[in-house]
């Protein structure tokens, strides 16, 4: 979790891992050769189903190169239940929508939940063609930014990824429970439980082909 109440960013970034903020600087400079970055919140329904599209074509394609396929995310369903719930959540602030532009580009995204206490980093994604720029690092540090103006805390959820610890300020213990209430729902859990598996533990290309061989999530 990133922040407490009365947090600033610059005094957040002050405190946490060496060279974060002149990271940040570098970035964002090099990354204004395309045009200057704009950070941008998606206030229009149709805008925020556009991004969304974007996030999850984007997404996918990132998930395919890494040998990821068969990952919930390339669920139609689950596609559709976001964009449902952006109608539904979108208006009232819950679910938002926020983006990096460079000259007009979007090069980052991000689709957030936001209650009173935090902002809920849900799912992240950037334009591969302008990685060496870390656009998905600039836009975190916009929505911190964001968040902090409003009295609120960064949850950047489950996970040890590196770029967390650097940073993060606090952390939580965080348990995943499956109960299966059918034999179907057991058989879907062991396909599930192997699915997580073999992402954590076997190289791309095999990971790809039981990722084929299970299909997408059920």
């Amino acid at each position: 979790v990133v922040g407490a109440a009365g947090a600033d960013l610059d005094d957040h970034l002050s405190r946490q891992s060496r060279g974060l903020a002149d990271s940040l600087r570098k970035d964002r400079r090099r990354l204004a050769a395309l045009g200057e970055p704009e950070f941008h919140e998606a206030t229009d329904a149709a805008e925020r189903q556009a991004i969304w599209a974007w996030m999850l074509s984007t997404k996918r394609s990132g998930l395919a190169r890494r040998g990821l396929g068969g990952d919930w995310f390339e669920s139609e369903a689950y596609a559709e239940f976001v964009a449902a719930s952006l109608d539904r959540f979108g208006a009232d602030g819950g679910r938002r929508i926020f983006a990096l532009k460079a000259g007009g580009r979007l090069v980052a995204a991000a689709l957030c939940n936001v209650d009173p206490a935090k902002v809920e980093a849900f799912v992240t994604t950037y334009d591969p063609a302008c990685a060496a720029w870390s656009p998905g690092k600039l836009l975190l540090a916009d929505i911190v930014r964001w968040a902090f103006a409003r009295g609120l805390a960064v949850d950047l959820r489950a996970g040890h990824e590196p770029y967390k610890a650097r940073w993060a300020n606090r952390t939580g213990q965080v348990s995943f429970y499956v109960l299966p209430l059918t034999r179907r729902g057991a058989i879907l859990a062991r396909m599930d439980a192997a699915r997580r598996w073999a992402r954590r533990s076997l190289p791309p290309g095999l990971r790809a082909s039981i990722a084929r061989l299970l299909g997408p999530p059920g």
